[in-house]
């Protein structure tokens, strides 16, 4: 295991020219002669998502900024916030969070609970609940039985692990919306490829960072 800086998040303005990508952690064996059957297992109910920076245009001072953060972090050692533009609220990108974006749980009983906040992906039926560990401090709006309730007065939040705390009544409804950051590493322990476009420029060819499902 190795270790998790919970400060600052990943500078945004190096989000110009990325991408992401998921990663789904299946096994697949075949089985017969023309691959009458294949057999599949999965390692992992959720994703995990790979970001690539490539050709990034940076100034003499971004470039000291990206040296900065990678020696902080000893390369893919520590892992960081990174902020996924395309996913990084519990309702759509283009959309404001609201109390009543995502079902977290049914209380289990009448008094104090503790629950992690997850936002569900899926289809009617086929709904897969991801934790998220990394929520944006003073994003996180929960609301039972369609009322919002207040934070540190109804309940508090760990914004270094998504947990909420809060008194509710047994059997009631809690829902939530937030922004999150996405969890990451650096993939490569090297920048690729950096080179002197301009006396004031210069240019990293691929900036690679994968997810941690479990940071």
């Amino acid at each position: 295991m190795g270790d998790f800086y919970d400060g600052e998040r990943f500078p945004d303005e190096f989000k110009v020219g990325s991408s992401v990508g998921l990663e789904f952690n299946v096994d697949m064996i075949v089985a017969g002669r023309n691959s009458q059957s294949i057999s599949r297992f999965k390692r992992s109910p959720y994703p995990v998502k790979k970001f690539n920076m490539s050709k990034v245009m940076l100034s003499g001072e971004d470039l000291t900024t990206l040296y900065n953060w990678i020696y902080a972090m000893g390369g893919p050692f520590t892992g960081f916030r990174l902020k996924d533009w395309t996913d990084y609220k519990s309702c759509d990108v283009y959309s404001q969070p609201s109390f009543d974006d995502t079902f977290q749980q049914q209380a289990p009983g009448i008094g104090l609970t503790e629950f992690q906040l997850v936002k569900s992906y899926g289809l009617p039926g086929r709904v897969i609940q991801k934790p998220i560990l990394k929520p944006v401090v003073g994003t996180v709006k929960i609301g039972v039985l369609g009322v919002e309730k207040e934070e540190f007065t109804d309940y508090t939040v760990d914004y270094n692990t998504g947990i909420v705390t809060m008194v509710v009544g047994g059997g009631h409804t809690v829902n939530a919306g937030f922004e999150y950051d996405t969890p990451v590493i650096f993939q490569d322990a090297d920048i690729d490829g950096v080179a002197f476009v301009t006396q004031t420029a210069t240019q990293a060819g691929s900036l690679r960072f994968i997810e941690l499902l479990q940071p």
